[in-house]
């Protein structure tokens, strides 16, 4: 797709050169068209600082989210509220919650955000 035009779908338009094809209203410039389908272009690949950035994005909320872990497995050991569970269930989930909050720690002071970010507890 090179160009798109908006036209009112009533006043007679043409083209000076090339074919006018309607499209629905998501098609944009740089579709694909092969003479019966639109299709949208490929994603670009992210470059080497994008995905380092996206990599350090994750790692700030996953240390965010790891620290709420914590906090609601301290409270429920701290009420001694087991329902469901027992004390060694919950305290072996909270060690494994706080070894990955010291992961991502570790992660995100060594600021290389090009490496893997740490594997989550699975929940």
């Amino acid at each position: 797709m090179i160009n798109i035009v908006v036209w009112d779908g009533q006043s007679e338009w043409q083209p000076g050169t090339g074919e006018a094809v309607l499209c629905p209203a998501q098609v944009g410039i740089g579709w694909l068209y092969d003479g019966s389908d639109f299709r949208q272009p490929p994603t670009p690949e992210q470059t080497p600082e994008e995905l380092a950035a996206a990599n350090m994005a994750k790692a700030a909320s996953e240390y965010e989210r790891a620290s709420v872990a914590i906090v609601a497995l301290n409270e429920q050991i701290e009420d001694a509220d087991y329902a469901g569970t027992t004390e060694v269930d919950v305290k072996a989930e909270l060690a494994t919650w706080t070894d990955y909050r010291k992961k991502l720690r570790a992660y995100i002071k060594n600021a290389d955000g090009t490496k893997p970010v740490p594997s989550a507890p699975i929940s």
